[in-house]
């Protein structure tokens, strides 16, 4: 099972969640969030040597936006969290490799053929805010997925959810996104936190 943690900012913290070596760290692009790199931009020397795989959250941006952002920052992943079209997808596929982000709730379509360039799917919860916003969509919902995208599972997973996570049995679920229920404050990481759910996730999955 890969772990992601999302909503990285700030250098000290980014590098004591790296001892934890999660396999992808994720960083919001997206001015809106409480978690925007903004003024951290100077980061991007520090971003360049992570050894981990390195994703940049974007809402609806410009193919060009990206391609300046993944360069600077030697992205490895971008992941789109907005509205994108599939045309837009399929562009910046052309380039990146792709996370595909979706807000599910009972009302969401599977069929996510039209997106198939992707690399990942990311299947997050629907709620007020784009990601971030602590909250779960019924896993059973899943079942719906037929797709052959490999996704990642979000929204709201914390520290009590192991149980649950180790029993979803879907073909094509490869990892987990953690944020919101594992921050001191908004892209401040519990590290300590992290690390006892890592240990006792992987001592569970047999990782």
């Amino acid at each position: 099972m890969k772990l992601k943690i999302c909503g990285m900012k700030y250098p000290k913290n980014i590098e004591q969640i790296m001892s934890l070596e999660p396999d992808m760290l994720g960083f919001i692009f997206e001015s809106t969030s409480p978690r925007f790199m903004g003024s951290h931009f100077h980061l991007s020397p520090q971003l360049a040597e992570l050894t981990c795989s390195k994703v940049g959250i974007f809402v609806n941006p410009t193919v060009a936006f990206v391609d300046e952002v993944a360069e600077q920052f030697h992205l490895d992943f971008i992941q789109l969290h907005g509205n994108e079209s599939p045309d837009l997808v399929n562009m910046v596929a052309e380039k990146h490799k792709v996370i595909k982000a979706f807000c599910v709730d009972e009302s969401f379509d599977f069929s996510l053929s039209a997106y198939q360039r992707a690399t990942y799917f990311l299947f997050d919860a629907k709620g007020l805010k784009r990601g971030g916003n602590g909250i779960k969509f019924d896993w059973k919902l899943l079942d719906k997925y037929q797709g052959e995208t490999p996704f990642f599972l979000s929204g709201g997973i914390g520290p009590e959810d192991i149980q649950q996570l180790i029993m979803v049995c879907h073909p094509q679920f490869i990892g987990i996104d953690i944020n919101s229920r594992f921050e001191l404050s908004a892209g401040k990481k519990d590290v300590a936190r992290i690390q006892s759910f890592i240990k006792e996730l992987y001592e569970v999955s047999g990782r």
